[in-house]
């Protein structure tokens, strides 16, 4: 009898550790999806249905998708809490007041617990495999980053159009496959488009280097997406189209800001980068390309003040490659 009794004190002990390490396992998982996506919402009722479920769709189920709604002011909040309620994956923050799409982001990167994190905008949607292609690339490959691209859908058309946020001659020619910031950065500003829609990063590379997007400026994912691919040591990317990306939408947040706001914005943006390629000794070709990106005739109805202190940046610029060059000699 007692050797029997030892033998049920110790199955039941068993038992007990096993169901504790399985329970831990659980809850564990619960609490550190694979996959965190992030989205500010501001006013997007018209497009909201279509965002969350293709989202809630994904052939990939193991993610919390972080909505972060902007003081929205129509029917947006509702329509999250309807599909929250049913989806215990969706995790929803209000901001007390509007506090711009930067900020609303920020908020939403304070919460995320995924191994990777993909931040999106309201008005656009995936596909149904996105994160499954994204995190099998992401795993396989042991990324920093994947990028994909997206296909764009024109509002104003109602058609579909090619969207390229990749250049696929300079990746072609190089045989750039897995890769980091050094082995492009002759082509910084125009190796992609800096969007962070299309970009699937690994959480730490977030984390531990606090990044961020810049509050209440146009441009401000850029800023973030840049400084991503600088921490990123291992980058992939997919020819393939994951993202439907809305164009040419009335009270899109590009309607928000007027080409001198843009053009200041984009100024800014440039500064900051600026220094990190100094930092990072970045080639002079880059900072040529830099010059070239700024020039860009995509703000033509910008102000003459906004014209005049981009051109006393590169004027600056300028100055540094002229130090670089007397240096070299």
């Amino acid at each position: 009898m007692k050797h029997l009794s030892r033998k049920f004190i110790w199955f039941i002990l068993s038992a007990g550790i096993i169901l504790g390490v399985l329970s831990g396992l659980y809850f564990y998982k619960k609490s550190h999806p694979a996959i965190s996506v992030v989205m500010a919402v501001y006013n997007s009722e018209e497009y909201l249905d279509d965002n969350i479920t293709s989202v809630l769709n994904q052939t990939f189920e193991d993610f919390e998708f972080i909505i972060v709604n902007d003081a929205s002011t129509d029917n947006s909040q509702q329509i999250i809490d309807k599909y929250a309620a049913s989806d215990k994956r969706i995790r929803t923050f209000q901001n007390a007041k509007n506090s711009g799409a930067a900020a609303t982001r920020n908020e939403g990167l304070k919460h995320i617990r995924g191994k990777y994190t993909l931040v999106i905008d309201s008005d656009d949607a995936l596909m149904p495999n996105t994160l499954q292609t994204s995190y099998l690339f992401a795993e396989h490959d042991n990324l920093d980053i994947f990028i994909f691209c997206p296909i764009a859908f024109n509002e104003q058309t109602k058609k579909f159009e090619h969207f390229p946020v990749l250049n696929r001659k300079y990746i072609q020619n190089n045989g750039l496959k897995i890769f980091k910031y050094t082995d492009y950065y002759d082509r910084a500003f125009q190796l992609t488009l800096y969007h962070a829609w299309n970009k699937f990063i690994r959480t730490d590379i977030i984390k531990k280097n606090n990044l961020h997007f810049l509050p209440h400026k146009y441009y401000d994912d850029a800023y973030f997406a840049f400084m991503a691919t600088l921490y990123a040591k291992r980058i992939s990317f997919t020819w393939e189209q994951l993202y439907i990306y809305r164009i040419n939408r009335k009270g899109s947040q590009s309607d928000k800001f007027s080409d001198t706001a843009k053009m200041f914005g984009k100024l800014e943006l440039a500064k900051l980068l600026f220094q990190e390629m100094q930092k990072r000794n970045f080639p002079v070709v880059a900072f040529h390309r830099m010059i070239q990106w700024l020039k860009e005739e995509n703000h033509p109805l910008a102000e003459p003040e906004a014209i005049t202190a981009t051109n006393n940046f590169i004027a600056d610029i300028q100055h540094y490659i002229s130090l670089r060059a007397e240096r070299a000699n």
